[in-house]
């Protein structure tokens, strides 16, 4: 479950899910291995892997990127 609360930013992202994680008392380089497992495991567009490294930033920035590239963005997040 947390893996895939990570995927979805609900703990930040970068060194604010460092932190985040951390303050809880959870072994951030741990719980990050499990990520790139699961994500290893996934078939993963190039797209998909961009949205999840924050190439195309995060909220409306991510969202009008995605847009101005015809990217369906609701789809893109799923």
């Amino acid at each position: 479950k947390l893996v895939d609360e990570v995927l979805k930013d609900l703990w930040g992202n970068g060194n604010r899910r460092r932190l985040n994680l951390i303050k809880v008392r959870y072994h951030y380089e741990e719980v990050q291995t499990l990520v790139n497992e699961k994500l290893k495991r996934k078939n993963i567009t190039k797209i998909e892997m961009d949205i999840i490294q924050w190439e195309f930033g995060n909220l409306l920035v991510r969202k009008r990127i995605l847009e101005a590239l015809e990217y369906d963005y609701v789809e893109a997040q799923n």
